[in-house]
């Protein structure tokens, strides 16, 4: 049986090798140099027995190079070289029978081509023409998978952001797959969004990496975007939206900050304060809590009937305009309209005079003071008009200081009065009981004729119009213009 002939049988039995003694020697007989000298023995050493291809994605290929050293003198045929799979497949060789030169080294190519996902386990076999241990085994080890990844949240909802400002979320990649994923590219289609992180990178295997998104507020109105990886290795990710602004389409819980049940964007008047919403309690401090766009309504400090008055400052029935402090007092409605504690205050006819209070009488207990009574001498205003004792002559009903009782002849003229100036008009200006004294028409001398009437010399009665005239005087005594 020929030595390559054995090994093969022992290989196909299981058996280990080991060259019988003959064999060897005849191997080494072979062996010789120039001049039938021999070199020695060729012994085959492999650089490693474990071969570990690593993770890989299915759909792709790598090989690894096992070096084969030759430590002996002769030549070493590698006879026969076999793939066994133990725990999947994807392992094979990718080179001829290698012939190993003493003292020198060849390369054995082997690929790693996984087409189902798992842990992968073969062993190669190499047989070669060595005459002792000329079998070699090396463990090859390789695990494929299926790149993915996961992103997280899906949704991104930035909330209010004022012109301006900004705001930044995280956005979470998880590689949850068993082989490393190429993070390739990131792109936002809208404005004012950014992802902060520089691209490629890679995101290992099981890896989870939190990204911050920044979005800065140009104006007030909503923003929409989209936010898309590519990834390499055939992994695919959900795409994420983000939005800012949105109060209309956004996280209800993301516009209510104050967390009262209501949303800055729909009904809440200050998303800052829990106490101020929609239905919320007025409190008089000034703050439209119920967000009516009226303040204090419905507390003491606000004039909810619109009468000039509140609660505070005295008004005892807020919802009626018509009551408050200094009403009129209005008879038989059984309500306090003037605030004072009392309900129909005057407005009954007390002293049966046919006035009330409320009616204008200034003295209800008094059956002789009433509105239209007759005015009398007594320093009281008897009809009720604001003026004592006018029309009596105890009254200065001229108003010129002087009344009746204290020597007005003439109390409805306020030009006539005691110490008036007297004036040719045919009245006692100066009530003194004489007629336009000191004034041409008046008869100072009271000798029947004044100035007006001709009397040249008024102050002296022997003289007039038709007095004797008087020889040797020189008086014209009949005022006819001639002394005799």
């Amino acid at each position: 049986m020929s030595v390559v002939a054995w090994h093969l049988v022992a290989r196909l039995s299981g058996r280990a090798v080991r060259t019988p003694p003959v064999l060897a020697l005849l191997a080494l007989t072979t062996a010789c140099g120039p001049g039938g000298l021999p070199f020695g023995p060729g012994r085959l050493e492999l650089a490693r027995t474990v071969a570990d291809f690593g993770t890989l994605a299915l759909g792709d290929a790598t090989s690894e190079e096992l070096v084969l050293r030759n430590v002996g003198g002769a030549d070493v045929t590698v006879l026969s070289m076999d793939v066994f799979d133990v725990e999947g497949t994807g392992f094979s060789l990718d080179g001829a029978l290698p012939l190993v030169p003493g003292h020198d080294t060849a390369i054995l190519p082997v690929r790693y081509a996984p087409t189902v996902a798992g842990y992968h386990l073969a062993e190669l076999t190499l047989v070669t023409d060595e005459a002792d241990e000329n079998v070699h085994i090396v463990e090859l080890i390789g695990v494929a998978g299926t790149p993915t990844a996961q992103v997280w949240p899906l949704v991104m909802d930035y909330g209010p952001v004022p012109t301006g400002g900004t705001a930044t979320q995280l956005v979470t990649l998880v590689n949850d797959s068993v082989i490393d994923v190429q993070v390739g590219a990131a792109a936002i289609d809208g404005a004012g969004f950014a992802l902060a992180v520089q691209v490629p990178f890679l995101l290992g295997a099981g890896a989870t990496e939190d990204f911050p998104v920044v979005y800065t507020a140009a104006d007030p109105h909503e923003a929409m975007a989209t936010l898309t990886f590519a990834l390499g290795g055939g992994a695919t990710v959900a795409p994420v939206t983000l939005r800012a602004n949105a109060c209309t389409t956004g996280e209800p819980a993301r516009y209510d900050t104050d967390d009262d049940g209501f949303s800055s964007c729909a009904t809440d008047c200050d998303d800052t304060r829990a106490d101020v919403h929609p239905g919320g309690t007025e409190v008089c401090d000034g703050v439209d809590q119920d967000c009516d766009a009226r303040v204090d309504e419905g507390t003491r400090c606000a004039d909810d009937d619109g009468d000039g008055v509140t609660e505070d400052g005295g008004d005892c029935n807020d919802g009626a305009a018509a009551v408050f402090p200094g009403a009129s007092e209005r008879s038989g409605n059984g309500i306090d309209d003037d605030c004072d504690g009392v309900v129909d205050q005057g407005t009954a006819d007390t002293d049966g005079d046919g006035y009330a209070e409320a009616g204008g009488d200034c003295a209800p207990s008094n059956a002789a003071i009433y509105p239209g009574a007759a005015e009398i001498e007594d320093g009281v205003d008897n009809d009720c008009d604001g003026t004592v004792d006018e029309g009596t002559e105890a009254s200065d009903d001229d108003d010129d200081g002087h009344a009746e009782d204290a020597g007005d002849c003439d109390d409805t003229d306020s030009s006539v009065f005691p110490g008036a100036q007297e004036r040719a008009n045919g009245v006692d200006d100066d009530c003194d009981g004489r007629l336009d004294e000191g004034t041409n028409a008046g008869d100072d001398d009271d000798d029947g004729w004044s100035e007006n009437g001709g009397d040249c010399d008024d102050r002296d009665d022997d003289v007039h119009p038709g007095a004797e005239e008087r020889a040797g005087n020189g008086v014209d005594d009949d005022c006819d213009g001639s002394e005799a």
